[in-house]
This record gives structure tokens, sequence and C-alpha cells, in this order.
């Protein structure tokens, strides 16, 4: 192999020299870069102000400092039952929009397991701290309360149904069809708002050690459903005042 000339090690000191500047080049009168660039921005912009309510961002939304209040721009982005945008105008060197503030749901609050199997009395305590009061809570809670340590018996005609031994009186026991499904209206979204009325498989089993009450478990049964609802409810909540909802 022969000697590199001062010619080529020039024109290779050039070719790399170029490849670090990069080549700009205009495209329907936007100006690209064959190398990666970093924008640097204009100016500093706040994150957005965490809130938990529904009423929270209502208020500030009204109030709040740097919320642009006579813009006709400004919305309530209703993200998902457990998050709500207050969105500004269009903006920025790309059209992006600022967040002046988020509600979320707040993580602390606990939710029912749904899924999980539970003995009777985590259940019946869960049952009524998690879910709203109705007719279907109470059907469920009345069944999990005189459940009978006894075997959770399978029917034999479609592999769903079941029954279980219950107490009636002091010393009678009986037979008792699991019911199904059941409605019922745990609180999954924000407290504000009246919580979405669902169906629930209702599944009993035999504890591990096969001694013992019968455990209990709650399937939602809806696929999801629910969901549009709170969405919708959200929206209504927060219709009727100085910033359009975007659901």
């Amino acid at each position: 192999m022969g000697d590199i000339t001062a010619e080529a090690l020039q024109k290779l000191r050039e070719i790399v020299q170029a490849g670090d500047a990069g080549t700009t080049f205009e495209i329907h009168g936007r100006q690209y870069s064959s190398k990666g660039l970093h924008l640097v921005p204009k100016e500093v912009r706040p994150e957005p102000l965490a809130l938990h309510t529904l009423s929270g961002l209502g208020n500030y939304a009204k109030t709040g400092p740097g919320v642009e209040v006579g813009s006709a721009s400004r919305a309530f982005h209703v993200v998902s039952p457990e998050r709500v945008n207050l969105i500004g105008p269009a903006g920025g060197d790309n059209g992006q929009r600022d967040i002046y503030a988020a509600s979320t749901l707040d993580e602390k609050l606990k939710q029912f397991p749904f899924g999980t199997y539970l003995d009777p009395e985590t259940f019946i305590v869960a049952l009524l701290t998690l879910f709203v009061a109705s007719e279907g809570r109470a059907q469920v809670l009345q069944l999990a309360g005189s459940v009978k340590a006894e075997r959770v018996l399978e029917l034999a005609d479609d592999g769903v149904s079941q029954t279980v031994s219950v107490r009636r009186g002091m010393s009678q026991t009986t037979q008792v069809v699991v019911p199904n499904p059941v409605t019922l209206k745990p609180y999954r979204t924000f407290r504000e708002i009246d919580q979405p009325e669902s169906p629930f498989l209702l599944r009993a089993r035999n504890p591990k050690n096969e001694e013992g009450v019968p455990e209990f478990a709650l399937f939602e049964a809806d696929g999801g459903a629910w969901r549009l609802t709170a969405v919708e409810r959200i929206k209504d909540y927060l219709a009727g005042g100085p910033v359009v909802v975007i659901a």
C-alpha cells in the first residue's frame, strides 16, 4: 500500500470537518440538517401545576396566575377518568400547547383489587369502604357475611354457576347460588362525580389450604365501558364555565 499524499490527507480533513458541521438544506420552505441538532428554548416554561380534584382545577382556570384568562383557546382536556389537563392555545416553533395545570386522581386513594381473591373479612371491609352504597353492594355483603366454612360447590350444568353454604339462624345452613352478574359502583374516578355503575362477575373459591371459609373475588364484566361514562360525567361537571371542555 502506497503512502498517503498530503493532498489526500487534506481531503480527508475536509470530509471530517464537513461531517462535524453537518449539511443544511431546504424542503418546502423549512430548513433541515443532516446532523442531529438541539433546539435552544427561547423561554423556560414552568411545569404544570399538579392538582388532585376537579374543583381545584376549575378554580385555577378562573383565577390562576399565568393562565390566559381571556383566551378562547383555553380548554379542559379530559384525558382519562384519572386525568384532566387545562391546556392553552397552540404556539411555539412546533405548535405545542401549554399545559397550565393537570388534575390527576390521587394515588393514595385506595381502589378495590379486582381479580384478587380475598377472605370474607377483608372482602367485606373493602366493599364497605371502596364502593358506593347500593342494592348490589348490600346483596354481596349479605352473602359474604353469612358464608360458612364449607367447600364451594360447582354446579355441573355450565361450569360457571356456583353455590356456597350460608348460615340461616343459629345453626341452620342452606345452599345459596352466588349472584351473577352483580351491579356495583366502585370508586374509580374523581370523587366529585357520580361513580359509574357497571356489572361485575362474583366468584368464590376454596382457600389454598382447603380449610376455612371460601374466598371471594370480583371481576370487571363491562369491557371497560365505565371509562367512557366517567369521561362524559367529568365533561358535564366541568361544562358551563368560561372554559371549553374536550373529551
